[in-house]
């Protein structure tokens, strides 16, 4: 499983974990799980189908490299969806619907210093508050809990199961094609109508 998922489960089962109802043992929200990205209008619209909900989120973030692997200072989401025709129950809760605010201070903490074997430890490093007109419209209130992973590595795999090439093959000075069906023809070695200037093949001796 890639690095990036890994961290998506941590934080996905540490949620889970955080929004247990003690007294009934039941879940406080009907969604936890992962979305592909920053949430937009249309996907705020898919998510409160699931409201009240956790929905988790890699945004990429910068990297470090060196000989073999690339480090990446990932950057997570958990965004906060609550929904309910009062504005004022959607942040703070009712008596039968737990709110943004509880939802917040129940993840965060459960989701700061987290340790992935192998991958390291994840931060949380801000509380975004995510409302505009958009969401007032749809009904919504949404914070993001934001985290970064620092250093996750991704280590370029050694893959010795093949062999080396026995024949290198290659065409120089690609002309120019009058149709997509000569270019597709070309890509075939079909040279019925495109001749190459120059051609090599070369084949090496196996070990």
């Amino acid at each position: 499983m890639s690095v990036i998922s890994q961290v998506e489960d941590m934080m996905i089962a540490a949620c889970i974990s955080a929004l247990v109802n003690p007294d009934s043992s039941k879940p406080y929200v009907r969604t936890v799980e992962t979305i592909p990205g920053g949430w937009t209008q249309d996907t705020l619209k898919r998510m409160l189908q699931g409201a009240p909900g956790v929905y988790v989120s890699y945004l990429g973030g910068g990297i470090k490299d060196s000989v073999n692997s690339v480090f990446n200072d990932g950057r997570f989401d958990a965004v906060v969806v609550v929904e309910s025709a009062m504005e004022i129950d959607r942040r703070r809760g009712t008596k039968s619907q737990i709110g943004a605010y509880q939802i917040v201070e129940l993840i965060a903490p459960a989701l700061h210093n987290i340790t992935i074997d192998g991958i390291g430890s994840l931060k949380v490093t801000n509380i975004n508050n995510l409302f505009n007109e958009s969401t007032f419209d749809l009904g919504a209130t949404i914070y993001a809990v934001q985290c970064q992973c620092p250093s996750m590595n991704f280590e370029l795999p050694v893959d010795d199961t093949l062999d080396d090439f026995e024949t290198f093959d290659v065409d120089y000075d690609i002309p120019t094609f009058e149709t997509q069906e000569e270019r597709l023809n070309w890509l075939v070695n079909n040279h019925d109508t495109s001749v190459p200037d120059a051609s090599d093949e070369v084949t090496l001796e196996q070990d």
